[in-house]
């Protein structure tokens, strides 16, 4: 009984088989025999839906077969010549013989929007969020104020959309999308000098920091060190606004933001000088970490001893210690420090030929005896009370005695010719009230090479961005080597990350030698002339000014500013190599008498003594705001009389055990492709590339590799930003690899 009822069995199985697969095996529709006046009709099953209704079935002639059926979800079911979908049905019409039916389905695809925190996204072309495959989603994203989009996220997936923040999505796949937008570029700047340390959270890239960033700073514990708070405008000694004392200070960054962290060495010295010959009274001036700068005081801070006149500074008594000029810098030992005046005789005035004009002695001529046995003639301040105000003409002419002159506070004048043929002049020390120079008044003083300045006025110009090399001159002055040296005008200032450049070479020190193209690269090689040393590395990196290569000399007197900060840096440099000093001394004496006791400096913040860190760099916030073009450089900056002195003082810096090397200044591309900047300088590179002695300073760098979106760039063709200079810096580290271990 039971084999009978399985051979029943397989028998309608068989049977039903027949009827599906034979359309399959001949993929067509096939005419099935029926009776005269019905039809039978079939749908093919598929696992993209379930048939509920009869199947196959029989209708007549004519009419119409409705199949109801349930489709899954993820599929579409979708109309053809022969059939229709609607809703749960399909629908064959106008049935007129037997046929099966295979159902075309689409695949139905999710797209999820995700919720953006910066920003929307949203479908524009759909009702809902199902799609079948192959259609597209169009999808529009809309940044927040202050942001910017980034792009799209697809399945964690980053694609980049359109200009008009659009994106177009071919539907293939069940899909997951997400607004990714940042924050606009905001500079951050944390500003310390060189004791203390601090971190900042979120391992942000120097000058990489965004709109909404959420950062932390913290104070990390050091042996001896004091933490004083979170100040803005400035460091407290500069009248910096306190906004936290607390070691860890947490906000939001909304705007270009500067933060000073003020540290103080609980090792602190006091620093005192003698300040009254007779009674032997010392006075403390500064208190001070150790290794912390120093200013000494001013010729007027210390009381007049008559028949002398103040020429320095010594940190011995006997003046066998360390010697230095009135008002200059200095570096505060690991101990407390007292200052001894250096006092230098005046000529006796019966050894002075005077006469009294208005009130005032004028010194027309000197006897023997006015210059001493080192050569040195030391006019004094008053001759019997009577007030000494100038130098008349040809007054020391031809005098071969003469080594050193030292003027007084108080002159006012230089006649004409008064030094003239004073051939083995070699030094003298100015004052701030001089206020003419007369004509050939230093002609023919061949062994003149040395300038001094006796500084009797307030500093004026010290918060000034100008007079920012002054420290670094003590930088320069005082670490030891190996270092890099960067020497230039402002393009490196504004243009160079050195933490950068001592993550690529931890073997060097960085010092970021430059301020302005005001100051001409000559008295910059002398200074670093002075102060390079076995190891070190030079690299100079002139802007496209005749003086940044020697071939005239400045007409500023932007040099005076940093020497009215530190005095002591006339000792490094040459007068014959820098006409310059004395040309424009009295108009920097006119300036600082003016203003005094006033402070000058420059109105926008980015342009700040204070915004300059330990190593020299500037790391004021800024960002580029319009289009600058380019200065493309030309053959007129090479000439022989530049390129000599330039080779010259690389010369020197090799005899000395160091390396040179040439690269070339950042510069706006503006309008211009690099190309055409690069074809506009093709003289000027031929001429650098055969004037320049590659034996002692070798080009190491491509010009094209230092031009650079004007979006980068701050104020004028040369200056860049943060994110700027950290490029720029990554390409100078690309260069010198190949010369520097």
């Amino acid at each position: 009984m039971k084999k009978l009822q399985y051979v029943v069995i397989i028998a309608a199985m068989l049977a039903l088989a027949a009827f599906y697969l034979k359309p399959s095996f001949q993929k067509e529709e096939e005419t099935v025999k029926t009776a005269e006046d019905t039809c039978t009709v079939a749908i093919v099953p598929a696992e993209e839906f379930t048939v509920v209704s009869s199947n196959p079935m029989r209708v007549k002639k004519g009419e119409n077969a409705e199949f109801e059926v349930s489709i899954n979800e993820n599929y579409y079911c979708v109309d053809t010549d022969l059939y229709r979908c609607v809703n749960d049905k399909i629908i064959v019409e106008n049935v007129s013989s037997d046929r099966s039916f295979y159902i075309k389905t689409i695949r139905k695809y999710n797209v999820t929007v995700e919720e953006a925190k910066n920003g929307t996204v949203e479908l524009i072309n759909n009702e809902g969020t199902r799609f079948c495959e192959g259609d597209t989603a169009e999808l529009i994203l809309t940044p927040k104020d202050n942001y910017l989009i980034e792009g799209i996220l697809i399945n964690d997936v980053l694609y980049p959309v359109r200009s008009d923040g659009g994106y177009t999505l071919k539907v293939d796949e069940d899909c997951t999308v997400r607004g990714l937008f940042a924050g606009v570029e905001k500079n951050f700047v944390l500003a310390k000098k060189n004791i203390g340390r601090v971190e900042v959270s979120g391992n942000k890239d120097y000058g990489r920091f965004l709109y909404g960033d959420e950062l932390v700073l913290s104070v990390v514990p050091t042996e001896g060190i004091i933490f004083k708070g979170w100040t803005t405008g400035g460091f407290l000694k500069d009248g910096g606004v306190i906004i936290g004392t607390g070691e860890t200070y947490a906000f939001t960054l909304t705007e270009d933001t500067e933060i000073y962290a003020n540290f103080l060495d609980v090792n602190n010295y006091s620093a005192s000088f003698v300040a009254d010959h007779e009674t032997g009274e010392v006075k403390a001036f500064a208190t001070l970490s150790a290794d912390e700068y120093g200013e000494l005081p001013i010729y007027n801070d210390v009381k007049k001893r008559e028949g002398y006149l103040l020429t320095g500074f010594n940190t011995e008594a006997d003046m066998s210690g360390d010697s230095y000029c009135v008002g200059s810098m200095f570096v505060m030992p690991h101990n407390n420090v007292t200052f001894y005046p250096e006092w230098t005789k005046c000529a006796d005035p019966d050894k002075l030929e005077y006469s009294i004009k208005s009130g005032k002695a004028v010194i027309s001529g000197i006897r023997e005896g006015a210059v001493d046995e080192n050569g040195t003639l030391c006019i004094p301040d008053n001759i019997d009370g009577t007030a000494v105000s100038g130098i008349g003409a040809d007054a020391f002419s031809g005098n071969s005695d003469i080594r050193t002159l030292i003027l007084p506070p108080g002159l006012s004048s230089l006649g004409d010719r008064a030094l003239k043929n004073c051939t083995n002049l070699k030094t003298v020390y100015l004052v701030e009230t001089i206020s003419a120079i007369g004509k050939d008044c230093f002609a023919n003083c061949e062994a003149f090479t040395d300038l001094r300045l006796i500084q009797s006025y307030a500093k004026v110009y010290d918060l000034d961005y100008d007079s920012a090399l002054a420290e670094k001159y003590m930088r320069l002055k005082n670490t030891e080597g190996p270092r890099i040296i960067l020497v230039g005008g402002s393009n490196l200032s504004f243009g160079i990350n050195s933490e950068i450049l001592r993550k690529a070479f931890p073997k060097y020190d960085v010092v970021n030698f430059s301020t302005t193209y005001l100051y001409g690269l000559s008295p910059l090689l002398d200074l670093v002339d002075k102060n390079v040393h076995e190891g070190d590395v030079v690299i100079l990196a002139p802007e496209c000014y005749l003086q940044m290569y020697c071939a005239k000399e400045t007409t500023s007197f932007n040099n005076w500013e940093y020497v009215d900060c530190n005095p002591d840096m006339l000792k490094d440099i040459n007068i014959k190599n820098n006409t310059a000093f004395l040309n424009t001394a009295l108009t920097f004496f006119y300036n600082k008498r003016v203003h005094s006791p006033k402070k000058v400096f420059n109105s926008n913040p980015v342009y700040s003594r204070s915004g300059f860190n330990e190593y020299g760099d500037l790391i004021t916030a800024r960002t580029g705001n319009k289009v600058l073009e380019p200065v493309i450089p030309y053959a007129g900056l090479i000439t022989d009389k530049g390129m000599k002195r330039i080779n010259e003082a690389c010369r020197s810096f090799t005899e000395k055990g160091a390396k040179c090397y040439f690269t070339f200044t950042s510069l706006s591309l503006g309008s211009k492709t690099g190309e055409q900047v690069v074809k506009g300088a093709k003289n000027y590179l031929s001429l650098l590339d055969q004037k320049l002695d590659k034996e002692v300073v070798p080009i190491i760098s491509d010009l094209e590799d230092y031009l650079f979106d004007t979006y980068m760039c701050y104020g004028i063709c040369y200056h860049l930003t943060l994110e700027g200079a950290e490029l720029r810096t990554e390409q100078l580290v690309k260069d010198l690899s190949a010369y520097l271990e």
